[in-house]
Parts: structure tokens; sequence; C-alpha cells
């Protein structure tokens, strides 16, 4: 059962509920990741824990806090409304909201294993579907010793709109969700190649996580138009993502982002596919070229593979479906194997470090949140509303 909290008033007041609700699952959040494989296998062999913790929880402030106070102050007050509900301290909180971007530095010097950062998005709308209703379903794929700590958070702010999300318990944002005007907003990772384009980042440490930005944007925005703005205007963002939106209206669409460019797809006969490179002429040349490979414990392999082979075999499926399409339908295209034995490549992820962690679908026009917290092949999505 997945799940699910509720918090309201004041983002600082939120932060404290969620922190305080959560507090038994951080600690042993923190002890199950502190002597992970993924965690030993990426730190410096020389340095202490304790010490790695303390300068990774300065360096983070010293990114993170900057951008929040000036372009998400809202955003900042729930981190630290986070750390007073965890009893941690404040720069570990923003250590905790910025290893998403950490984690995608191009030249990181630690390792980090392939395809944790993944997820597939799907949607199908007007006449692709068997029933007039616009549906927006994705698979989240991240490391598998989060797994446990997910859950589903109903939000209502004392200023902006209120929103369901699935995100991880030590977070403030939300790596999808939607909001009470029928929002809908998920993302799959962008990774870019190039840290520099003519003079502009295309990747920067110092940014605003892209959760947070969808959390932002559920709060302040109510149509793909309006939240199409908010992104691409964003001063600050600072990890590439790709951003699958859906409103009620039915209109739909991915914004491709590195941290300063954007390019926009949309949806083809009713059906769009995306998963993690850049599909887009504009900024195709973001993606990581196809001779790079990440080296781990585990394996060694192109980066591409998995996010082309899955898109590939997605887009086969929905085509195949296309004016029978409903959430149903959808569900069994994220649960697909292909045939085979599931593996990285499989659009229901079963991965060695990464896998398919939960299957979220959005249905705008009934204010339907669905989601499994584990793969969709063992499981069966449950209803939320907000």
């Amino acid at each position: 059962m997945v799940l699910k909290i509720e918090v309201e008033g004041t983002h600082k007041e939120m932060g404290v509920q969620q922190g305080t609700q959560l507090k038994e699952q951080y600690d042993k959040f923190l002890n199950a990741m502190l002597n992970s494989d993924l965690i030993k296998g990426a730190k410096p062999k020389f340095l202490p824990m304790g010490l790695i913790i303390r300068l990774l929880s300065w360096f983070s402030k010293k990114q993170l806090k900057p951008v929040l106070t000036k372009y998400s102050p809202k955003q900042n007050e729930y981190v630290l409304g986070l750390a007073e509900g965890f009893k941690i301290k404040n720069n570990l909180s923003y250590a905790l909201n910025l290893l998403e971007i950490v984690t995608g530095h191009p030249t990181l010097t630690m390792t980090w294993p392939e395809g944790i950062l993944a997820c597939t998005q799907i949607f199908a709308v007007a006449d692709a579907t068997i029933d007039g209703v616009d549906v927006f379903s994705r698979n989240y794929d991240f490391p598998n010793e989060l797994e446990e700590y997910q859950m589903v958070r109903v939000a209502k702010p004392n200023s902006g709109y209120k929103n369901i999300g699935m995100t991880q318990m030590f977070i403030s944002g939300v790596h999808q969700g939607m909001n009470e005007k029928g929002l809908a907003i998920g993302i799959n990772y962008g990774r870019s190649w190039k840290e520099d384009v003519n003079g502009l980042p295309d990747y920067r440490l110092s940014g605003l996580p892209s959760t947070m930005l969808v959390q932002e944007t559920l709060e302040s925005c109510a149509t793909v138009e309006e939240a199409i703005e908010y992104i691409i205007n964003y001063p600050m963002r600072g990890n590439g993502a790709h951003y699958g939106i859906l409103d009620k209206q039915g209109n739909a669409c991915v914004i491709e982002t590195t941290a300063s460019r954007y390019a926009i797809r949309y949806p083809e006969d009713g059906i769009l596919v995306h998963t993690n490179l850049y599909r887009t002429e504009e900024l195709m040349d973001a993606n990581v070229p196809e001779s790079v490979t990440w080296k781990t414990k585990h394996m060694t392999r192109p980066y591409y593979l998995s996010p082309k082979r899955r898109y590939e075999r997605a887009y086969e499926l929905i085509t195949q479906m296309k004016g029978d399409l409903n959430r149903e339908e959808l569900y069994k295209i994220l649960s697909d194997h292909n045939n085979r034995e599931p593996d990285d490549d499989t659009v229901c992820t079963h991965g060695d470090v990464g896998s398919t962690l939960a299957t979220i679908s959005c249905i705008p026009k009934k204010g339907e949140f669905w989601c499994t917290d584990t793969h969709p092949c063992k499981s069966e999505q449950e209803l939320f509303k907000i």
C-alpha cells in the first residue's frame, strides 16, 4: 500500500509536518544509505563518512540557499521546515535536496551507477483514447535502495494551489504531481553533456532542482500554457529535465530543458512518448555521446542504450494501441518486458542498481492520481484524489 501524508499551512509549517510525520522513516533511510553499496562505491576511500557529510552539507547550502532565497523563497522555507521536523541541521536538509543536481554532473569524478536517473513518460489524448479521456502515465526509475522511502503527499499551501504528488520522503519537491486546477506535471531526468554552450550553462551546480520546479509550477499554474511560460522563464534551472505536462483541457507537451535552453514536443495523432534523450533538433547536441560509457561495479555500458530502447518499445506499443488507449492500457505498456527477462533496457526496468520504483497516472478531467510504489509488473495502481 502506498504511503500517503497530508500537510497544510505555510511552507515552513508543511515542511515541519512532513519531517515530523516521517522522522522514523528518515532515520532508517539515513542509516541504510550510509551503509549501502551505492554510497560506499561513490565516496573516496580515504575520507571518513562523517567528514564527507559535513563537506557535502556545507557545499550544498552554498550552492542552493542563494538560489532559493532569491527566486524560490517558499521552497527555502520548506527545506528549513524539513530540517526542523527531521531534527537535522539546515545544511544537511539543503544537501538532501541538492543531491538531484550533484549526481547529474556531466564530469563528476565520483562513479555513479548508469541508469539510476531514468523514467519513461507516455501520453494519450484526444482521438487516441477509447473514451476521450486524456491520460499522462509515467514510470519513475531510480536507485533500488530508495523504493522503501516513497510517498504520496497532499499539500494545502496557504499561498498556492492545492496539489498531490509523489516524491521521496526527505525532499520538498515532487517528481510527478497534479493540482486542483487539473494541471499534471512529471519529469524525466535530462543528462546534458555540455557545461557551457555559447557562454550559457547547460548544467550548473548552483540552480533549482527540477523536482522543486515541478512543485513551484504546480502551486502557481493552472494550464499547460502557463506552465510552459513558468518553466522556460525560470532564471536558475540547475539540471536538465524533460517536463511532461497535461492539463484539464487536454493540452499536452514535453518541455526538453537544459539549465539555460529549451525546446518543446507536442503529441502527434494523440500520442507522445519521452524517455531521457533530447529528441528535438534544437537540443540534440545536449545528449551524452553514444561512445560514452558508465563504469561501475555492476556494469560498463553506453548511457544512451536504456533511454533509446525504452523509447522505441513504448512508442511501438502505444502506436499499436492507438484509438483504444486508457489508463489501463498505458499501465500495460509501462509494465512491458518485451517478451524477455526484464533488465535495464525494458520499459518496466529491473536493474542491479536502478529499477522502476513507481508508476503514476494522472487523469486531470477526473481529478484522479493513480500510483504504485513498486514495479508495475507486480502491482496494481491505487487511486488518490486531491
